[in-house]
């Protein structure tokens, strides 16, 4: 996955929580334009993940 790719998974994911926090969501999720596959969704979070985890060099995945 491309630096662009996981970035439109950000995006979309913003818009979809940005239409549900302003009560825009009818969540027919299927046939909205923020949809992704669930799967390019899930690989491009654990990209993401991994990309911050590597950039930081923290010392645990998970520290918080």
């Amino acid at each position: 996955m491309t630096i662009p790719e996981m970035i439109y998974v950000l995006d979309k994911e913003r818009d979809c929580i940005q239409r549900r926090e302003a009560g825009e969501c009818d969540k027919d999720c299927k046939n909205c334009d923020s949809h992704i596959d669930t799967s390019f969704l899930l690989d491009g979070l654990e990209r993401i993940v991994n990309l911050v985890y590597n950039v930081g060099k923290s010392r645990t995945r998970k520290e918080y």
